[in-house]
């Protein structure tokens, strides 16, 4: 019978997996490290495989601490950083780095729709401030930036989202990051 919960959180810094009894009981965690990427002036990044790979990891690690296989889970739930965005294409490939929510290569993006007054419409119809580390303006910036990139993808996931993807093979987000161009 399946008797634990299981949690996965990738942050800022490092991926945890924790092991719960339902009623809220820790039974193991486990961290990894995951490292940040600085590929230029202002951009903050992330390997997805190298965070996928701590991911494993740290789920492996609880579930010997516990003794257990997955069998005994009765649930899973991925949770990570907001914003920023990971980019796949049709098989949940990743097509570049993922972009963490500290970046801020896309300012001149949100200074240009400043500019032209559309910072105004999107918060109308977003109910919420733009800023350059939403995956609406990182999309704009890969737009202009990499386009090849931006045909090669797919989707536009948030971190949180890529992890429910290698976990289940399916793309999905919630209305909240969707809302923001996830």
């Amino acid at each position: 019978m399946a008797n634990f919960l299981l949690g996965v959180d990738s942050g800022g810094t490092m991926t945890k997996a924790v092991l719960v009894t339902p009623e809220g009981v820790e039974v193991a965690v486990e961290t990894r490290p995951t490292e940040m990427l600085f590929p230029g002036k202002g951009f903050t990044e992330r390997d997805p495989t190298a965070m996928w790979i701590a991911t494993c990891d740290a789920i492996h690690s609880v579930m010997m601490k516990a003794n257990i296989t997955g069998v005994d889970v009765a649930g899973v739930c991925a949770t990570g950083y907001g914003s920023g965005l990971y980019c796949v294409d049709e098989n949940g490939t990743p097509t570049r780095n993922g972009v963490v929510s500290t970046d801020t290569r896309a300012g001149d993006i949100v200074a240009d729709w400043d500019e032209r007054g559309l910072l105004d419409e999107a918060r109308n119809t977003l109910l919420q401030a733009v800023w350059p580390a939403q995956s609406l303006t990182l999309l704009g910036w890969i737009s202009k930036h990499e386009p090849e990139v931006a045909r090669r993808t797919r989707y536009i996931i948030e971190c949180k989202d890529f992890t429910k993807l290698r976990l289940t093979g399916s793309v999905s987000t919630d209305y909240t990051d969707a809302a923001i161009g996830g």
